[in-house]
């Protein structure tokens, strides 16, 4: 379970990240984001049956953390947007939406050909 104040500072990070106000990083090929800051850094990892946070300190110190599982339907859910929402940020995916839709609604054709 997230505690009170834990969550209170989840629900602000996700408003802040719908209106892409965080500094989210996330790494190619790994299940987590990153938003550091300067003491402290709060982590957020998806698996398959369960989202992890964790809030290092630091020196990288683990000094709170928790896993919420999909029976806690409504923190999951919660989480799980934040994650995507995150994930999304980080990765710059509307950037890459725009500028797809702007190479696509160029006249002739698109695309790289192969070989």
């Amino acid at each position: 379970m997230i505690s009170t104040k834990f969550k209170a500072l989840l629900q602000k990070l996700d408003e802040k990240s719908k209106a892409n106000e965080v500094n989210w990083r996330a790494e190619a090929g790994q299940a987590h984001v990153t938003v550091s800051f300067s003491d402290y850094a709060i982590i957020i990892m998806r698996d398959k049956d369960y989202i992890g946070i964790r809030l290092l300190n630091s020196e990288g110190d683990v000094i709170d953390d928790f896993n919420i599982t999909q029976d806690e339907k409504e923190d999951y859910q919660f989480l799980e947007s934040l994650y995507s929402e995150a994930r999304r940020n980080a990765l710059k995916v509307d950037d890459a939406l725009d500028t797809l839709d702007h190479i696509i609604s160029q006249p002739g054709s698109t695309g790289t050909k192969s070989g």
